[in-house]
């Protein structure tokens, strides 16, 4: 037990944390960071070298629970949606040989919905693009939101929601809808399903 090979140092325990909690363990830090340098001044030299492995423990198990807490707390806050854009699923469907995906993440703290727009082989160029709903699959509904701007390819664009349009989106009740020319009632479209 002389040997300071079998004794952790504070180096050592923040690699650790690092490995297990990227998040976790700088918050550890920060909120002990007086602490831990007094207890290097306060101790000699040898002393320093080594931690106790009830500190140790302590330190790991307050590192895991805080970072599971944060995962969680972000996981459950965070929604992603995704969507694959096809004629054959526009009511009614047409012969596009169009494509095309919408990507988006709901933040349920804030109803902030952030989205990203790809899509190609439409009949014309882009006239417009929504999000209609409520609606299940193979029914028809009015916008729920709008994109703003020249409809592009990628586009993206956000919006707040409101409690209602956020429990649409949340049931799968909302789907994005691109629309040109040639069919003004939507030429791609696809429901939007949360990915988990």
């Amino acid at each position: 037990m002389d040997s300071v090979s079998n004794h952790l140092t504070l180096a050592d325990i923040t690699d650790r944390l690092y490995r297990v909690c990227p998040t976790g363990w700088l918050l550890i830090w920060e909120q002990n960071e007086s602490q831990f340098k007094q207890e290097l001044i306060m101790t000699t030299r040898r002393q320093a070298t080594r931690i106790s492995l009830a500190a140790l423990a302590i330190a790991a198990a307050a590192a895991i629970t805080g970072c599971g807490m944060m995962e969680r707390q972000a996981q459950s806050s965070m929604v992603a949606f995704t969507t694959q854009l096809r004629a054959s699923t526009d009511v009614p469907s047409n012969a596009s040989q169009g494509t095309g995906s919408v990507d988006a993440v709901f933040n349920k703290d804030t109803n902030l919905l952030r989205w990203k727009v790809n899509y190609a082989g439409l009949t014309g160029p882009a006239t417009a693009g929504h999000f209609h709903g409520p609606s299940n699959v193979g029914a028809n509904a009015g916008v729920a939101v709008p994109w703003s701007g020249p409809i592009s390819n990628p586009m993206e664009g956000s919006a707040t929601l409101t409690a209602a349009q956020a429990a649409d989106l949340m049931a799968g009740r909302w789907y994005a809808n691109i629309h040109t020319a040639a069919n003004p009632g939507g030429e791609v479209r696809g429901q939007m399903t949360a990915r988990y």
